[in-house]
């Protein structure tokens, strides 16, 4: 059976834009990438695709605004990383929801439509397998997985990667692998060194 694209408006997309990004010594989220702010880079491959709802999963200190974005704030003084998040976006969204990290930004529009919104199973969650391994800050999320989040959390289960690997084990998600040409849409960069490198090798459009 070949692969049915996600009907514009029957997902959401959720950008990720909390990190402390503590060994960049400053917030990633505002570094500036082509002329822009990295958040509302990112931002505007989420709207290009015909979400019915944008979310921005960041902390209310940021001050990070945008028209055309609703916000689920982090918990104040919570230090969780990505997956708290994530399941607030679910739960408030109940629709399948594209997830995707600030700090990818060679990541592109058109490589998430073609490999995540695609569906061929009801309740499947979508990751991507890079040659690191599983991908989870590009991915499908569905509110199938939504009881898993919660009971990692509760747990203090943090790992993303751990989380769709056993959904997968489960018949709950479906992992993809990329191809060697893919790879490079999911550098991302943790230290000025890493910046720098990034926006020399940068050949994106949103």
């Amino acid at each position: 059976m070949s692969d049915i694209a996600l009907e514009p408006h029957s997902f959401s997309a959720l950008l990720l834009a909390g990190g402390r990004s503590r060994r960049m010594g400053q917030d990633k989220a505002f570094m500036m990438w082509q002329g822009q702010p990295l958040w509302e880079f990112q931002l505007q491959k989420l709207l290009n695709l015909g979400a019915s709802r944008v979310l921005i999963a960041c902390r209310k200190e940021q001050a990070i605004r945008h028209d055309r974005a609703e916000f689920v704030f982090d918990a104040l003084g919570e230090d969780s990383g990505p997956m708290p998040g994530i399941a607030r976006a679910l739960d408030v969204l109940k629709q399948p929801t594209l997830v995707l990290a600030v700090d990818m930004p060679l990541m592109t529009s058109d490589f998430l439509k073609q490999r995540l919104l695609t569906s061929r199973h009801d309740g499947i969650s979508r990751f991507l397998k890079s040659e690191h391994g599983l991908e989870p800050l590009a991915g499908l999320y569905d509110p199938h997985l939504l009881p898993e989040l919660k009971l990692a959390l509760t747990e203090e289960r943090l790992s993303l990667s751990r989380l769709a690997r056993l959904a997968h084990q489960e018949g709950k998600a479906e992992v993809i692998e990329v191809t060697d040409i893919e790879q490079a849409f999911f550098r991302n960069f943790n230290t000025l060194a890493d910046w720098d490198h990034e926006k020399g090798m940068s050949c994106d459009m949103p």
